[in-house]
């Protein structure tokens, strides 16, 4: 049994993630270890605009980690195992 701040929190996370947006930013993980905003804008096919804010709101709640390298930021998976939740979700369809 998860205990109620534990429920909490897992709430707040699944909140953070329930979007079609950040659901499709959060599959290419499944594939890239590491991806800076244009890749991630080329891959998904969504604005500038709405991918970095995608971004800092999942970095924000700990889900994504960053790093600079030169001008880019790179952006990572903090926490692998939501790559077993979309799985999870995924085959309920």
């Amino acid at each position: 049994m998860m205990h109620s701040q534990n429920l909490d929190q897992a709430a707040e996370l699944l909140k953070a993630v329930a979007h079609p947006g950040r659901l499709h930013i959060l599959q290419l993980f499944s594939d890239y270890e590491r991806l800076c905003v244009s890749e991630i804008t080329e891959k998904t096919g969504q604005d500038q605009p709405t991918v970095s804010h995608h971004l800092i709101l999942m970095k924000d709640r700990g889900i994504l980690s960053s790093g600079r390298e030169g001008q880019k930021v790179f952006y990572s998976l903090a926490i692998p195992q939501l790559l077993k939740l979309l799985e999870c979700v995924n085959n309920c369809f």
